[in-house]
């Protein structure tokens, strides 16, 4: 009988568990602020106002074309996926930074996914979800980039979507870059 792998068992439970609890107070319809614009970008794979989140419309394509709910209902399940994606790799980071407290790394993950701002953008159209996902992918392949070399490819690829989910990412870490490493700062 193969071995069980506890951590990725208690990892899975825990996001299956906390995706029931996002999909059972996910908004039904249209949310306030963007929703609207966001739902609407991604049923016509379109572009938002500036910073124009094209990467959000493609993603928001693909989920409004699940026979599941209405067109509102599919685009916000589209963040509650980031933000399970996000709470996955964000207990990977803890993983890496504090191995073998496996119970505490998954206190912070559950105390991160009923954290109130993060909870609503989970549960409605918005970018943020996703952009905490790709955010946090950078800082793990960062980390793990010096015993794996091929990791700052990934992380380079990632930026790129990241920019391409939404800019402020951009002007985020290209402004630290410069601060840290440019001679001119």
């Amino acid at each position: 009988m193969p071995k069980i792998n506890t951590n990725a068992a208690l990892l899975v439970l825990t996001v299956l568990l906390v995706f029931g609890i996002y999909l059972k107070t996910m908004s039904p319809d249209v949310y306030l602020v963007d929703s609207g614009e966001f739902i609407t970008i991604a049923y016509v794979e379109g572009i938002s106002h500036p910073t124009g989140s094209p990467l959000y419309g493609l993603l928001g394509g693909l989920f409004t074309k699940c026979p599941l709910g209405n067109i509102a209902w599919r685009t916000n399940l589209l963040s509650a996926t980031g933000a399970i994606l996000c709470l996955a790799i964000t207990f990977q980071l803890l993983r890496v930074l504090f191995p073998g407290y496996t119970l505490i790394n998954l206190a912070g993950i559950i105390l991160l996914s009923g954290q109130p701002h993060f909870w609503q953008k989970a549960t409605t159209a918005e970018v943020y979800s996703w952009q905490l996902f790709l955010t946090g992918l950078m800082l793990y392949f960062l980390l793990s980039a010096s015993e794996k070399p091929r990791n700052f490819y990934l992380l380079a690829a990632t930026f790129g979507a990241a920019c391409a989910l939404h800019r402020s990412e951009e002007r985020r870490v290209g402004k630290e870059c410069r601060s840290r490493w440019s001679p001119y700062h």
